[in-house]
């Protein structure tokens, strides 16, 4: 059942994170993929600067995890106010966040393993 799952969460990952469209905002550096292993009961932060282009119609922001199937994971967003924007929180460690960004501006990405275990956890943004 859980490679089934594993299975199942990469092909979906993979064809999140190599879903080419003119509707997604970029981060500045661009996209980027990387596994991480993540403690049990602990989170990982990132600060991910989103571009908005004034000429261009409002675009999508995304982040995805997969993780290794043996723990929860859930992924939190929150604005350059510590505002929170969205978030993944279900039983799972398949994950994805999608907003539209007001204005170019830095979010931080919050991962949390809620389990007592490592998770070994493949991340990515657009």
């Amino acid at each position: 059942m859980r490679i089934m799952k594993w299975v199942a969460g990469v092909a979906l990952l993979a064809a999140i994170l190599t879903w080419v469209d003119s509707g997604l905002a970029n981060s500045k550096d661009g996209p980027r993929r990387w596994k991480r292993t993540l403690k049990g009961n602990t989170e990982v932060v990132y600060k991910i600067i989103f571009k908005v282009e004034k000429e261009e119609p409002r675009k999508f922001a995304e982040f995805a995890i997969i993780g290794d199937g043996s723990t929860d994971v859930d992924v939190f967003v929150f604005d350059a106010a510590g505002k929170q924007v969205t978030s993944d929180t279900g039983y799972s460690d398949l994950g994805i966040v999608r907003w539209v960004p007001a204005k170019t501006q830095e979010y931080t990405i919050r991962v949390k393993n809620l389990g007592s275990e490592d998770n070994v956890v493949t991340m990515g943004h657009n």
